[in-house]
């Protein structure tokens, strides 16, 4: 797999997009229960994910399934009334986003992607 990280390219985009360079982390995999794939996600990621008491009560990073749009996604039913069920869905690349680059967001700066391409990648 070609690794952009550390290309003139890559530090042409972090230095337009105003992106501060952050330290290296670990990279740990989450097994995705519908597909024979695996989703990217730092170390730092990862316990946050396990230890958040919201998310460990689901077991999120032990349910998530690859959307047909190619990302991870965590979805939860629960039934509202007779007959009647609401589905909740996390996409998992918008909620690390929205977790950790809250402060970063602005008008210009509100969509979440993958800088190398790769929508299971949430590094």
């Amino acid at each position: 797999m070609l690794n952009l990280r550390n290309t003139p390219a890559f530090s042409k985009v972090k230095r337009l997009l105003g992106v501060t360079p952050v330290t290296p982390y670990t990279v740990k995999t989450l097994k995705l229960k519908n597909a024979e794939k695996v989703v990217k996600v730092d170390d730092h990621v990862h316990d946050w994910l396990a230890s958040h008491p919201d998310l460990a009560k689901d077991d999120f990073i032990h349910n998530l399934r690859l959307h047909s749009s190619g990302c991870a996604v965590f979805q939860k039913t629960r039934k509202v009334s007779k007959g009647e069920y609401d589905t909740q869905t996390i996409y998992l690349h918008k909620h690390i986003a929205e977790h950790f680059l809250s402060e970063d967001r602005d008008e210009r700066r509100n969509l979440v992607g993958a800088l190398n391409g790769d929508k299971l990648d949430c590094r």
